[in-house]
């Protein structure tokens, strides 16, 4: 059911707060909901929950070590408990790099902002915008932060033809829980 979710080129989240720890995401393509994300924080630790529309969870994502700003967060199928996959933010020192890593702990794609834009972003609040690269250094897509008077939204373009439907799923679910940690 769910690997149709993960054959567009263009996903849109938009997040809401829900109440004082929690925070709900909702995935668009094709103008639709697709995926509801719930944020939960508790004791400092994030948790990610992925929900169908009709509020069945099919993914989560939760903190294994977390070390203030930067951390590893595994994500899991639901309905199989089987690992998907891992992000891993890096200390930042020009700019922010999140890991991302198949459910073997392979490095398969970065989640990378370049180094002026980040200094921009951080200094004078310009919204951001990040690349998604293979590490062979393919350009896979892009994120963008979509201006919003109220909440946070942001958009992920893929524009590699040749990414199979479990590799879109495994960038899409680690950017929601890369951005998801502004939220927490």
């Amino acid at each position: 059911m769910t690997s149709e979710l993960f054959t567009l080129d263009e996903y849109h989240v938009s997040w809401e707060v829900e109440s004082f720890r929690k925070s709900k995401g909702i995935v668009t393509g094709d103008s639709s909901p697709i995926i509801i994300v719930r944020l939960t924080r508790l004791d400092g630790t994030l948790d990610v929950y992925f929900e169908t529309p009709t509020g069945n969870r099919i993914y989560r994502a939760h903190a294994d070590r977390q070390h203030g700003m930067w951390g590893t967060y595994s994500i899991d199928d639901e309905s199989t408990g089987k690992r998907i996959g891992f992000v891993e933010k890096h200390a930042p020192r020009l700019r922010e790099r999140w890991e991302i890593r198949d459910s073997a702990d392979v490095h398969v794609a970065d989640i990378q902002e370049g180094t002026l834009r980040g200094i921009l972003t951080r200094q004078l609040n310009i919204p951001a915008r990040w690349t998604l690269v293979s590490t062979d250094g393919s350009h896979l897509g892009e994120v963008t932060d979509d201006f919003r008077l109220w909440g946070y939204s942001f958009t992920v373009h893929f524009n590699s033809p040749h990414l199979q439907s479990d590799q879109r799923r495994l960038l899409l679910l680690g950017t929601i829980v890369r951005y998801s940690r502004f939220l927490q």
